[in-house]
């Protein structure tokens, strides 16, 4: 078999900014996020240099809150032959999410996700590990 049939994709880049992570949740509220100043798409578009650089291909886990106010940048990852995965809309750990709200959160995040990247999103990424 042709090797280049057997690749995988081995990295996975996570799509979010500092604020969005859960150590941030007593501080920073959801509704504050667009006050911050983002620091996602730039670093998106070094990490998608560099990957086109030496010819590799991820994952990018994205924040449906990220596809929502940015979808060119989500086009920009599939259009240059990425899998484009959720990480949820506001990165919420599961822990604190009904069977419903995850359901819902999951498919808010794909009608998001789905039409700026032009490719049916299937992964999901954990907020955190449930350990």
């Amino acid at each position: 078999m042709d090797i280049d049939k057997q690749k995988k994709h081995l990295l996975t880049i996570l799509v979010e900014d500092y604020f969005h992570v859960g150590a941030f949740d007593n501080l920073i509220q959801q509704r504050n996020w667009p006050n911050f100043e983002t620091r996602y798409e730039r670093n998106t578009l070094k990490a998608l240099d560099l990957l086109d650089e030496f010819g590799s291909k991820a994952t990018f886990f994205v924040l449906g809150w990220i596809g929502q106010q940015n979808p060119g940048l989500i086009a920009e990852i599939a259009g240059r032959g990425h899998e484009v995965a959720s990480r949820g809309f506001y990165h919420r750990s599961l822990r604190q999410l009904t069977d419903e709200e995850i359901r819902e959160d999951l498919k808010r995040t794909r009608k998001v996700l789905e039409p700026a990247a032009r490719q049916k999103i299937v992964g999901y990424r954990a907020a955190e590990k449930l350990s």
